[in-house]
């Protein structure tokens, strides 16, 4: 080999050489910046964790401050009829639904079976618009105030229980079981093999809430979206339901309606104030026919 070529061949190893140290150069800054924008994300990341895990716990502990006012209930099973009447079906998003059974009756009285939990956030939006519905057909006593999981989304919804409670009424039964404490860890009420039978029989997913209407409506879900009414107190949302034109009250005095005008439908029509009331009439339009 000739002294020009071995030099050329020694050029072209060191330009090698070079361009493969720069490389190696820029791989170690590329390095380099990924950890450090990598522990950047990690530390914003852990922030709003922490962040939220602390606004989850101030908002837990509200709740559980304004659970223990029960105040609220009594504006529940007391809403004014005007209030009903204008609302109509408002905002309900679902109506029962037939099952071809059988009826299911109580001293002649048409039975209403509810099957939920306390830690359900779905639960917690039923009893405002059931609670309100029941109330104008019967009596409750001993119903009170509670709020919904807060490791749920939507987590903490201000509701009622119905676990001390019970109903009296001329025209309709009604059955309830709150299955499960807030935790969802401690067993409250037993379902009982027959009610446990029906709510398989006509929701094998054992959805709660359940609802059956006389054995011959059955509904599962909130019938309203609740969801705007997590982190509220019990007041709040009673303030805000009582005001016809607000999203609430339309979610719950709509749901209330539909649930009324289903229980008309069992009662034939009694008590007439509340059948043939205009709230009523119009909910009636979204039931099964």
């Amino acid at each position: 080999m000739s002294t020009s070529n071995a030099r050329e061949t020694g050029k072209a190893k060191l330009a090698r050489l070079q361009a493969e140290q720069k490389r190696e150069r820029q791989r170690k800054v590329m390095v380099a910046i990924t950890a450090a924008v990598v522990v950047v994300v990690l530390v914003v990341v852990g922030g709003f964790y922490l962040v939220s895990r602390q606004q989850q716990k101030q908002n837990d502990a509200k709740a559980k401050a304004n659970a223990r006012n029960s105040a609220f209930v009594g504006q529940v099973e007391n809403v004014p009829a005007a209030a009903f009447n204008t609302v109509g079906a408002g905002s309900a998003a679902q109506a029962p639904k037939a099952t071809n059974g059988s009826p299911d009756t109580v001293d002649g009285k048409p039975r209403l079976l509810y099957i939920g939990a306390e830690y359900c956030p779905y639960c917690g939006m039923e009893r405002w618009a059931l609670t309100s519905a029941l109330s104008r057909f019967g009596t409750f006593k001993g119903v009170a105030s509670a709020v919904s999981t807060a490791n749920d989304n939507p987590a903490n919804i201000p509701t009622m229980t119905y676990l001390n409670a019970s109903y009296t009424s001329k025209y309709v039964a009604f059955k309830s079981y709150e299955t499960a404490d807030r935790t969802g860890q401690k067993q409250l009420q037993k379902v009982s093999a027959a009610d446990s039978a029906l709510q398989s029989k006509y929701d094998s997913q054992g959805s709660i809430p359940f609802l059956l209407y006389g054995g011959l409506y059955t509904s599962s879900g909130a019938t309203y979206d609740g969801t705007a009414l997590q982190n509220m107190s019990g007041a709040a949302v009673a303030q805000q339901m009582l005001s016809p034109t607000t999203a609430i009250s339309k979610g719950i005095l709509g749901a209330s309606n539909v649930i009324s005008a289903q229980i008309c439908v069992l009662t034939k029509g009694a008590p007439a104030d509340v059948c043939s009331s205009p709230g009523v009439k119009a909910a009636s339009a979204k039931l099964a026919k």
